[in-house]
Parts: structure tokens; C-alpha cells; sequence
């Protein structure tokens, strides 16, 4: 079984938190913690989607970009 490299990790919280910071509700989940999941409204709108998705790839982009920091998410892990 393959172990989880800490990094990467790392990146899918602050992923998380960063998609919470822009107003998606996102979750990860799977045996190896490697889908996102979505968390729409009810009956989400195609505008809803769309900025949703919008939002995911901005968290995706400062990520990578080092914009989140792991102290910032560290008190919010386990949430």
C-alpha cells in the first residue's frame, strides 16, 4: 500500500481551506484522500457551478503558488 507523501498532504489542506477562504464548500475523500468533493446547494444554479468551480481553481492556483500558509491552516485541520 502506498503511503501518503506529507506534501502533498499538506497541499490538499490547504487547498481545503484556502476554497473555504473564498466561499466553496469543498471536501476531500476516497481511501487515499485524492478526490475533491463538492458540497453545492440543493439545487445549485449553473452560476453556482460555474463559480464554484471558478473558486477551486483559484484555492488550486494560490496553492501553488505558496499564497496559503500551513499555519494559517493548522488550527482548522480536523474540522
Amino acid at each position: 500500500m502506498a503511503r501518503r507523501d506529507r506534501p502533498a498532504c499538506r497541499s490538499h489542506d490547504n487547498g481545503i481551506y484556502r476554497g473555504y477562504e473564498l466561499g466553496a464548500a469543498v471536501s476531500y475523500v476516497g481511501l487515499k484522500a485524492n478526490v475533491l468533493e463538492f458540497i453545492p446547494p440543493l439545487t445549485p444554479t449553473e452560476d453556482e457551478v460555474t463559480e464554484d468551480i471558478d473558486i477551486v481553481d483559484q484555492a488550486i492556483a494560490d496553492v501553488n503558488a505558496g499564497k496559503v500558509w500551513d499555519a494559517d491552516v493548522a488550527s482548522f485541520m480536523m474540522w
